[in-house]
């Protein structure tokens, strides 16, 4: 397990836009929204060092602008340096604190460096102004795995698996089936299980599902008592949370935070 639920397409969004300059009614405003939309097709392309450059150069003149610290931090964190990124999107967070664009990407940023209870703050925070409140309760789900609050966690998949339309189902009904196993509560789990084997929803294909060997063995537990007598643990040295079913979970088309516009 990599520990990085932003490997989930951390991506898809690039070049959509977390801010455009404001107005550009004046030169300097026209420079700062061209800036940064050029910027935004860097990072469209794969060059994240080419949009880096682009926005340190506008932070000389406008380092205390929304927009621009914003798309820098995000670009931090794609690139990998989550520690500067979370103190950028942070001073951007207070300048814009009810972005729920922001808190998003803030929240993505702290799961990828560990951070598990700052990352749970910050999405649950930001459940009622989410554009997406598949993907926010999800992630409230998979910090509370992270911190060993099942029980919890239980809840926010229940909340996710509620709101899935399509795009994640099988995703959030393996990790809330899993969840339920975890607690032992294997008759529940079952049609959970079921599901994510079918690969509803589009999230992963019913093949991929199928050969999923720890959903297999799931199935297995959840099915047959038999199968789970004699074992004091039977899930003991499970990955919690495998990074197959993160990357199925994929938010929904426009709900992953956007670099750039």
């Amino acid at each position: 397990m990599s520990g990085r639920p932003d490997a989930a397409g951390a991506g898809a969004g690039l070049g959509a836009g977390v801010g455009a300059g404001r107005g550009g009614g004046d030169a300097a405003e026209g420079r700062l929204a061209e800036g940064v939309h050029a910027a935004a097709e860097r990072a469209g392309q794969g060059d994240l060092a080419g949009a880096r450059r682009l926005l340190e150069g506008l932070l000389v003149e406008w380092g205390d602008r929304y927009e621009v610290l914003a798309n820098y931090g995000l670009i931090l964190h794609l690139a990998g340096h989550g520690a500067q990124a979370v103190t950028y999107l942070r001073r951007a967070l207070e300048l814009n604190p009810a972005d729920p664009t922001l808190m998003h990407s803030l929240g993505l940023c702290l799961t990828g460096m560990n951070l598990w209870p700052e990352a749970l703050e910050i999405f649950g925070a930001n459940w009622e102004g989410s554009g997406d409140r598949y993907w926010t309760a999800l992630m409230c789900g998979v910090s509370l795995s992270m911190m060993s609050e099942v029980e919890e966690a239980i809840g926010w998949y229940t909340e996710a698996h509620r709101a899935s339309a399509t795009a994640g189902r099988a995703a959030s009904a393996y990790l809330l089936g899993y969840a339920l196993c975890l607690r032992e509560r294997w008759e529940e789990a079952l049609p959970y299980l079921r599901e994510a084997e079918r690969g509803e929803g589009g999230a992963g294909d019913g093949a991929g599902a199928r050969a999923d060997e720890q959903l297999v063995r799931l199935l297995a537990l959840a099915a047959d008592p038999a199968a789970r007598t004699g074992a004091e643990d039977p899930l003991a040295g499970w990955d919690p949370l495998p990074d197959r079913w993160l990357r199925d979970a994929g938010p929904a088309a426009g709900s992953e935070p956007p670099c750039c516009g």
